[in-house]
């Protein structure tokens, strides 16, 4: 439980409003990476949450990260081996608009293989 006048830090992936292509493809190739996913909250969802909860949000900011080598983040989800080439198939076809904004690159073989 959150004290009167407490703080709350919430950190969590997700895809900015309005990018619904890249928010269902994102979330096609987490839940094939990692079986524990269950969906991306955008940042409007998130402050609809958290304003049901009574919590005023007091700042929001996105913070675009440089996305990991895809060996690593599989390994880091203890993805099973019979979804590894799946979630190679989505990555190499990566939408033009989640190619943007996540800084996805499918010919680069280090992010890809």
């Amino acid at each position: 439980m959150l004290k009167s006048g407490g703080h709350l830090l919430l950190i969590d992936g997700t895809v900015d409003d309005g990018y619904l292509e890249t928010e269902a493809w994102s979330h096609s190739v987490e839940k094939l990476r990692d079986f524990l996913h269950n969906h991306f909250i955008t940042p409007l969802k998130w402050m609809h949450l958290c304003g049901h909860a009574g919590l005023r949000v007091a700042q929001r900011e996105l913070q675009p990260f440089e996305q990991p080598d895809l060996l690593w983040y599989i390994e880091a989800a203890d993805t099973p081996s019979e979804n590894r080439e799946k979630v190679l198939e989505p990555i190499r076809q990566v939408p033009n608009e989640a190619q943007k904004l996540f800084n996805v690159n499918p010919d680069d073989e280090r992010k890809i293989t």
